[in-house]
Formats: C-alpha cells, sequence, structure tokens
C-alpha cells in the first residue's frame, strides 16, 4: 500500500488547513500528483517481473480491441535473427477475434433494463409509511363490517319498492358502493402494495428528480461506457460529484486515473484517497471552475495553452509522443481522506429542561451562560479536494460537499470516485480482454507462419542441366521451354 500522509499532515484543524492561503491542501495535491504519475507504475500490483506497468498493460488492451498492435512485442517471431537481419517476408497483422465478444457483452448490457427504486429510510418517511399502512388495514376492516350491513338495508329498501326499478340516483349509490368494496384490500393485498408500489411523498420526489438526471446526464449509456472500461482495462470507475450547481456522474478513464486502498476492500471508493489526469481547453476549464480564478490566471492559463500545451507539467504523463500533439491544460484532481474535528455538546432544553446532545462546529466554545454543560471532542474520517490547473494553479482547496453521514457510524466515509477492478483477489487485475489476449496472440502468429509458409510454396520444381538442350539441332532454350509446355516432350541432346 502506497503511503501518502502522515499522522501530523492528517489530524489538523480546518483553520490550519487552510493557513498560509491553503499550504495544506497545496502540499496534498502535489504530493499525491508526484506519487501518482511520477513514474508510471500505476497501482501497488504493477507488472514488477515482466517490465510492464499497468498502465503499459491497459493500452495494449485498448489497441487490441481497435485491431491496433504493436509489433515491436513481436520481434521474436518477425525477426528471429535480429534486426540486422530484417523482417521474414511476411506482414505481421492483428486478424481480430477478439472484439466481437467485447461488443456481444456490450449488447447484452444495453438490452438490459435499467430498473431501480428509491427508498427512504429516514424515522419520518417509515413513520408516514406505517400511517399509511395502517390506513389501508382500517378501511378493509371497515368495508368488511359495513358491506354486509349496507347489501341488507338495500335488500329491505328493494322489498319494500317491490322489486321496482332503481332510480339513476339510488343506482349511482349502488355503484359507489361496489367501487368502494372492490377498492378495500386485503391484509395480504396491503402488504404487497406497500412494499412494491407506494412510495413515500420523498420517494416520489427523488424519484422524478433522479428520471430528470438520467435523461439529462444520459446515464445509461454513461454505464454501458463505464462497463466497456471494466472489460478492456478490468476497472469500471465513475465520479459523482457537483459542476456548476448541477449533479454529475461522470465515466472515469481508467488509463488516467490511479488509486489507493488495501488488498481486502473491494470497492474504489473505499479507499485512502484517489487521483485523476484531465486535460482541458482554457474554455473547459473556465466553465469548470469559474471564479475560483482570478482574471490574471485565466490570462496565464490561455497563454499556457497557446505557447506551451504540448509540453506536459509533470516527468511522468500519461500522454505518449506529446511533442506532436497539443492535449490543452493538465488538470489533476486528487480527494483524500483526513480526520475532522467535531464537536458533541450537552446542553439543557430551554422549553423541557431535558439534557439533549447536537453535533457542532469545531470553532463552537462552551457557554455555560446559554445552557451548555459540556463539549466532548472527536476526530473522524472526512474526505478533502484539491484541482492542479497547470503547475502552480489550484482551485476548490475544501471539504467535499455533501458528504453523506451515517450518524450511527460516523466513521464511515467514502470516496467520490466509485467502482472496482476486476478480479484481483490476491492477484493483478484480470480483465475479459486479459482473459482473451493469450488466444488473439497464438492466432495472430498461427496465422503468420500459415502466410509465411503460402509464400514460400513454389509447387514441385524441375531441375535440369542446361547442356542437355540439343542446341546444335538449331532449338534455342525458349523455343525448348515453348514445345516442352506445348507438347508434354523435352528433346535431350545427351552428348
Amino acid at each position: 500500500m502506497k503511503e501518502s500522509t502522515t499522522p501530523q499532515d492528517s489530524r489538523v484543524t480546518r483553520a490550519e488547513r487552510e493557513a498560509n492561503d491553503n499550504e495544506w491542501y497545496k502540499k496534498k495535491v502535489d504530493g499525491l500528483d508526484g506519487l501518482s504519475f511520477m513514474n508510471g507504475d500505476l497501482y501497488s500490483g504493477n507488472n514488477s517481473n515482466t517490465g510492464i506497468s499497468e498502465y503499459r498493460k491497459m493500452r495494449v488492451n485498448y489497441d487490441l480491441f481497435n485491431n491496433r498492435i504493436n509489433k515491436a512485442d513481436f520481434e521474436h517471431v518477425c525477426s528471429p535473427f535480429g534486426k540486422e537481419v530484417g523482417e521474414l517476408p511476411a506482414d505481421f497483422t492483428n486478424k481480430d477475434i477478439l472484439s466481437g465478444k467485447v461488443k456481444a457483452l456490450l449488447g447484452m448490457e444495453m438490452k438490459r433494463p435499467f430498473s431501480w427504486k428509491v427508498v427512504a429510510t429516514n424515522e419520518e418517511a417509515t413513520t408516514r409509511r406505517e400511517q399509511e399502512e395502517n390506513k389501508k388495514l382500517k378501511d378493509f376492516v371497515y368495508n368488511t363490517i359495513m358491506t354486509p350491513i349496507q347489501q341488507e338495508i338495500e335488500k329491505k329498501y328493494q322489498e319494500q319498492r317491490k322489486a321496482q326499478p332503481l332510480t339513476p340516483e339510488e343506482q349511482q349509490k349502488v355503484d359507489e358502493q361496489v367501487q368502494q368494496e372492490l377498492k378495500a384490500m386485503t391484509p395480504e393485498e396491503v402488504k404487497k402494495y406497500m412494499a412494491r408500489e407506494h412510495q413515500d411523498p420523498a420517494e416520489a420526489l427523488a424519484h422524478q428528480i433522479l428520471e430528470y438526471l438520467i435523461q439529462r446526464q444520459d446515464i445509461k449509456m454513461k454505464f454501458n461506457k463505464g462497463w466497456k472500461h471494466g472489460l478492456i482495462a478490468g476497472r469500471e470507475i465513475y465520479w459523482t460529484g457537483v459542476v456548476n450547481g448541477e449533479p454529475t456522474l461522470r465515466v472515469v478513464n481508467p488509463i488516467r486515473f490511479d488509486y489507493d486502498k488495501s488488498a481486502d476492500l473491494d470497492y474504489i471508493e473505499e479507499g485512502e484517497w484517489a487521483v485523476y489526469e484531465m486535460y482541458m481547453t482554457p474554455s473547459e476549464v473556465v466553465r469548470h471552475f469559474g471564479t475560483e480564478l482570478t482574471p490574471t490566471e485565466i490570462d496565464e492559463i490561455y497563454t499556457e495553452f497557446t505557447h506551451a500545451s504540448s509540453i506536459p507539467d509533470s516527468s511522468f504523463t500519461f500522454q505518449e509522443e506529446y511533442s506532436d500533439v497539443t492535449y490543452g491544460i493538465r488538470v489533476i484532481h486528487a480527494e483524500y481522506k483526513a480526520l475532522k474535528l467535531i464537536k458533541f455538546l450537552t446542553y439543557l432544553d430551554p422549553e423541557t429542561g431535558e439534557p439533549e446532545e447536537e453535533i457542532v462546529d469545531e470553532s463552537y466554545q462552551l457557554n455555560k451562560e446559554a445552557g451548555d454543560i459540556s463539549i466532548q471532542e472527536e476526530w473522524i474520517i472526512a474526505k478533502f479536494e484539491t484541482y492542479k490547473i497547470g503547475k502552480d494553479k489550484y482551485a476548490f482547496m475544501r471539504e467535499v460537499p455533501g458528504q453523506h453521514r451515517n450518524l450511527e457510524n460516523l466513521y464511515d466515509c467514502k470516496l467520490s470516485y466509485i467502482g472496482a477492478a476486476f478480479d484481483d483477489l490476491n492477484s493483478q487485475v484480470t480483465s475479459l480482454v486479459d482473459r482473451m489476449k493469450y488466444y488473439q496472440y497464438f492466432y495472430n502468429i498461427l496465422m503468420y507462419r500459415i502466410e509465411l509458409l503460402t509464400a514460400s510454396d513454389k509447387g514441385k520444381q524441375l531441375l535440369l542441366n542446361m547442356n542437355l538442350v540439343p542446341r546444335k539441332s538449331g532449338i534455342s532454350l525458349e523455343k525448348w521451354m515453348h514445345y516442352f509446355e506445348s507438347s508434354k516432350i523435352g528433346w535431350m541432346d545427351p552428348n
């Protein structure tokens, strides 16, 4: 497991974090930037035995899926006698048998129904649900008791009228009674309805909001793209957060992502930190960070993009052969966990006179005149973030807003990067493409060998002494070949 923090820089107050122009946040992102991208060996499980980094392995997988192959990896096949001697007379290319299997799984994922349900678990929603269930059970009991009585009254009324036809008003009353009887649910039906169909007002509102965001964010397509990353690179990762006041879900490209978690944790969000590398145009930077940047910093960003955008801002970058391509401004987003000070205040409720307890800000001071009894301090885990733009610009140096906090477990804290690595239990991450890569390589080599054999096959050949051609009889070599080809007879002079 990678080391990135020490107790001294993890247990600090908010005032200490913001001191010296947020120096604590800047040191965090600079340290994680160097730790993640300095040498390119992504993840602690790199292929140290083969000298191939996880980054390199993922790049090979993506290229293989797109029917691209690096011939340098097959020099032992194409140039068995060394580069100096040259390649064998055949073209080593990828004969794709792999991508179809991946695309079939992508199609299966697209066809699957995107089913979900919002469930409110807070105390108020649970109470409202119980009240609704009790109301329906009361309606059933009431209708069970009253319906036979009403039917008896109706029967007597009909007898008194000597079976005269019902008036429209009477018929309407009977119809309403029948409808009310049909609406009454049995206790079993009530339980089924409450479990499957009933929605609390909070659940209904959340359902409508998510329906809107699913369409606006194109969530189904993003999930399919994340599934594609998982099949190829063995990592399916998403980021959830707020951009310009709007909830946002992003698909994380695993080839530009690094994280740290213990081997026994299943999910990335349970890890200690995560770092994501992005390349943005100046307009994207301004749109994403807005007022976080000063006018001077914005001008510098446009200058860097114009004159030095192709030069990476770290000793290692995921870009290859960057000198020929302009990529934009390098932006690093680091999210990490640290300890946060909270205080539990015990005070007397002015209305009831009973002692109550609540969580107050870390800057709160005990005020016995206001009824405070005591304050207990405790350090809990929280997540923080920092964006590094270019070489020396920083934004959103803060505690991540909107953190979900379980009051029953204040130490439960998850990163905003959500996902998992496939089949990494006590081993390296293994994707579907990793499993099929051997067969793809074997098939390529086999076809290459067949092509060599085909190119070298000249059929049956005849060796003939040129002195046997009867040149003294006035027959040239060309005329002899013509006779031999047309009549199948070759005249020879044994002298």
